[in-house]
């Protein structure tokens, strides 16, 4: 009985670890479009930029890839890698979608 017990009490755990996932996602795609409409982000901003504000939803370098990764599934922004390779490692700079300003 104490194990169906643990085991009930760890499901509600497992179940809100594993659905914070799309939710944090989500939550830092609309911070970093809101931040796109009110002018803060530039076409050609890196993902760097956003982090390095600190912004709400946007303060873990995964939370900003995750959100980052999503807008562009969305077509709201485009991903273009720049820079000399020989140099050392390219950069990502987003492209943004006009449609997204609006």
């Amino acid at each position: 009985m104490r194990a169906l017990g643990l085991a009930t009490y760890l499901e509600t755990h497992a179940k809100r670890a594993y659905g914070a996932g799309p939710e944090a996602e989500t939550a830092a795609a609309k911070a970093i479009l809101t931040h796109i409409r009110k002018g803060n982000l530039a076409d050609g901003f890196t993902a760097r930029e956003v982090h390095q504000r600190g912004w709400s939803n946007l303060s873990d370098r995964g939370q900003v890839q995750a959100g980052l990764d999503l807008l562009c599934d969305l077509d709201w922004i485009v991903a273009v890698e720049t820079g000399n390779q020989a140099r050392g490692r390219p950069t990502t700079h987003h492209r943004i979608n006009p449609r997204a300003v609006r």
